[in-house]
Order: C-alpha cells, then sequence, then structure tokens
C-alpha cells in the first residue's frame, strides 16, 4: 500500500528510487510490481540467547577476550533512557578522549568519515544511542568506544560506529562487542547486528563466502564498482570471528537503466566529503564546521 503510493509518487517526478538492505521475506512481492532485487549483502546477526565465547570457532576472540580482562580493561554502558552519558560525573573528561580517539582513527583513512549506513561522530548524539567505551579505571584511560542504534521491529541494535586508539592493545573492539552482547542480552534485548558486509554472499550450506563471479549482470557491476571504494572483504573477515548467523539483504530498483546512478547516490551518501575524499590527504580534508550545541563540552 504505502510502498506502492510512494513508488507512484515518485515515478510522477521522473525520480529513481531504491531499497536498500530489503530483506529477503518481502521479495516476492516487489517483483509482483516488476521491480528488480539485486543480492547486496550478508547482515551479521547475533543472536543473544545463542551468542557465546565456548567452542573452537571463536577461539581466537576468546582468548583476545580474557587477555584484555587481565590487563584491567572494562567496558562502560550508557542508554537512552537509562545511564545517559552527558550526565556522568565525568563527562568533560570522556568526551574530549572520544573526540581524540575518533580523530585518530580518521587520520590516513581514506574516504574520512562515513554516513548513511553507518555512524559519525557527533558528540551532541551521544545522549541518542547506546554507547559502549572501553576503559581502565586503575588509570582512566580511554581505549576505544562504539555507538549501538535501535532495531525497534526485530527488539535490537545494529553497530553504527567503532573506534579505537591506533596505539591501543588488540583486541579492544571486540572486547566492546562481545560485552555489548551480554549486556543487550541481560537487558531482554533479541540481537544485535553488525551492519552489512556489502557484496558478500555467504553459502548457507557451508557459512563460508562465495567466492564464485557475479552471474547476475546487476551484481557484477555492483561488484565492479563500490569495491574500489572500501575494504568489504576485511570487514566481512573481522565479523566473521563472532560467529554470527548471516542474513541476505537486497537491493531492490525499479529502472534496471537507472543502476549506475543508484550506486553514485550510495557512494556520495556513504561519503558526505564526496568522492574526491578516497584521494585526499587526510590533512587537506576540509574541517568539520563546529556544531554550537556541544562547543561547550
Amino acid at each position: 500500500g504505502a510502498l506502492v503510493l510512494q513508488a507512484a509518487l515518485l515515478f510522477e517526478h521522473d525520480w529513481a528510487f531504491a531499497f536498500y538492505q530489503a530483506r529477503p521475506e518481502r521479495l516476492a512481492h516487489y517483483r509482483t510490481r516488476g521491480w528488480r532485487a539485486v543480492h547486496i549483502g550478508e547482515d551479521p546477526i547475533l543472536w543473544t540467547d545463542r551468542f557465546t565465547l565456548e567452542g573452537s570457532a571463536v577461539g581466537s576472540l576468546r582468548r583476545t577476550v580474557r587477555k584484555l580482562e587481565r590487563s584491567g580493561l572494562e567496558v562502560r554502558h550508557f542508554m537512552p533512557g537509562g545511564t545517559v552519558f552527558s550526565a556522568g560525573p565525568d563527562h568533560a573528561q570522556l568526551l574530549e578522549a572520544l573526540r581524540g580517539i575518533s580523530v585518530a582513527w580518521l587520520h590516513g583513512k581514506s574516504g574520512g568519515e562515513k554516513g548513511f549506513c553507518m555512524g559519525r561522530f557527533d558528540p551532541a548524539q551521544l545522549d541518542d544511542v547506546w554507547l559502549a567505551i572501553a576503559w581502565v579505571p586503575a588509570t582512566g584511560r580511554v581505549e576505544g568506544f562504539c555507538t549501538w542504534t535501535p532495531v525497534w521491529a526485530r527488539h535490537g541494535w545494529a553497530l553504527d560506529l567503532m573506534r579505537r586508539r591506533p596505539d591501543g592493545p588488540t583486541g579492544v573492539v571486540e572486547m566492546l562487542v562481545v560485552r555489548s552482547v551480554e549486556f543487550a542480552r541481560a537487558r531482554g534485548d533479541a540481537l544485535l547486528s553488525l551492519s552489512l558486509s556489502a557484496l558478500v554472499r555467504v553459502d548457507p550450506s557451508t557459512g563460508e563466502p562465495d567466492g564464485s563471479p557475479a552471474t547476475d549482470p546487476a551484481r557484477a557491476f555492483l561488484i565492479e564498482h563500490l569495491s574500489r571504494f572500501y575494504d568489504f572483504q576485511g570487514l566481512f573477515r573481522w565479523k566473521r570471528k563472532f560467529a554470527p548467523v548471516f542474513e541476505d539483504r537486497f537491493l531492490v530498483f525499479a529502472d534496471p537503466l537507472a543502476l549506475p546512478r543508484i550506486a553514485l547516490a550510495l557512494v556520495r551518501a556513504q561519503t558526505p566529503g564526496g568522492l574526491l575524499s578516497f584521494v585526499r590527504r587526510p590533512q587537506d580534508a576540509p574541517a568539520a564546521k563546529p556544531d554550537p550545541r556541544t562547543e561547550a563540552a
């Protein structure tokens, strides 16, 4: 109903449209409208009632977390409607540490800050997301942080932003994810999504990535033109260490001739700095405009 009306409005204005990360349950409905669906990637899901650090599949992850535990690293959680970040007595010190980590993390990374389906570091928004901070209480040193946004329809959360000190210990983000799963389970949340592993297809029978060439011309086009901008394979390998359940996600669109424009729109939406930000040195990138809401923080 609503989607059909929206599509009709877009067609009336000669606008192309696409549904990004569509789930497979509705594909038959989309196809009855004559729309195309292309496999765009896999969503790695951690079900809180099944997640465990036991077993050989997560042996490396388990050893990493245990080592960080022994070093004194802990994770603090701040959530909307609960323990609010800005209300903490050490808010100013923590915020300054998060800013420094974010700047150091971005330095030298092509493309700059991302957006659209990934979070951007915005101090003004930290009270509106679930913020997990890895720190050493004995010294007060913050080693990394991540944020999660709610997935209301599935009683869960999706990974939005992750940052760590470049000179920090190995496995900080891994520990943040593990502690977040445990915290979500205690709250009664159903799942955590590690967010889309784009342009990857997993064989459901083996759990291994399908390395065969793309037979769908539309998918082959997306792989050719989007993979140059992002390290999709590296992110996929990182997410696999948590032994998630992979769920198919699709790009749905009505006009095959609009696919190049859709691909370009995805790149532009994901990288507000534009395509030149992938070749621009970090020190050459334009400085972000100060936010008056956070200048005094």
